[in-house]
C-alpha cells in the first residue's frame, strides 16, 4: 500500500516534464527553498569620533547653561524678582547652537570667552575668572568704533554665564573693567580684557 503514492508522484512528474516545451522542470513545493534561510542579526551602526565630539561639546554647553541658571536663581534666593526662566532659556539657547561664535578674551588667560549668536546676542562664559574685590564689580562694555562704550552687564566673577544686554555686531569689541558697585557713567579705566568679534 505504501508504494502506490510513490508511483503516483513519479508519474505526475513525468507528465509535467513531457508537457513543458522548454524542457525546464517545474519546481515542486518541497524544492522552493532548496537551502535553509538564515537571518543574520543587524549590525549596530557606530558613531564617528567627530560626531561624538560634537555631541560632547553640545552636552557640555547645555550643562554650563543649566549650572549658570541655578547659580543665578540661588543668588536671588528664589524670590523670582527677575525673569530668571527667560534668562536661563536664552543662555541655554545661545550656548547650544552650533552657529554660536566663541572668542576668548585677550588677557584673561582663557578664563573668559565671548559667545555670540548670529543675530548679535551675546554672553560671557566664565571659568576661574578673577573675583571682583570688595566694593567693586566687573562691568562688560560693548565698544563700537566712534561711539561711547555701552554698559552691557555687571558681575562679580563667580558666575558661569553673564548674558549681555547689548548686541555685539561683527567688528565690535567687548571689554571688561572693574567699577565701583552700582556706579553709573562711562568706564573709569581702560578694559583689562578684550574680545573682538570678527
Amino acid at each position: 500500500m505504501e508504494t502506490v503514492p510513490a508511483i503516483s508522484v513519479v508519474r505526475n512528474l513525468d507528465l509535467e516534464r513531457a508537457a513543458d516545451p522548454t524542457g525546464e522542470q517545474a519546481s515542486s513545493p518541497a524544492s522552493a527553498h532548496p537551502m535553509p534561510v538564515t537571518f543574520e542579526p543587524r549590525s549596530r551602526t557606530r558613531l564617528s569620533p567627530k560626531t561624538l565630539a560634537v555631541l560632547a561639546v553640545v552636552a557640555g554647553l547645555g550643562a554650563m547653561a543649566l549650572g549658570a541658571a541655578a547659580l543665578v536663581a540661588r543668588g536671588n534666593g528664589g524670590t523670582g524678582s527677575q525673569p530668571l526662566p527667560s534668562e536661563a532659556e536664552r543662555a541655554l539657547t545661545l550656548l547650544s547652537k552650533p552657529s554660536t561664535e566663541r572668542i576668548p578674551f585677550r588677557g584673561s588667560g582663557g578664563t573668559a570667552v565671548l559667545a555670540v549668536g548670529s543675530g548679535g546676542r551675546a554672553a560671557i562664559v566664565l571659568r576661574g575668572f578673577v573675583p571682583a574685590t570688595e566694593g567693586l564689580e566687573h562691568r562688560a562694555w560693548v565698544l563700537v568704533p566712534g561711539e561711547n562704550p555701552a554698559a552691557a552687564g555687571a558681575f562679580t566673577g563667580s558666575e558661569r554665564v553673564v548674558l549681555l544686554s547689548a548686541l555685539v555686531a561683527p567688528g565690535t569689541r567687548v571689554g571688561i573693567t572693574s567699577e565701583p558697585e552700582g556706579a553709573a557713567g562711562p568706564p573709569t579705566s581702560p578694559p583689562q580684557v578684550v574680545a573682538t568679534r570678527p
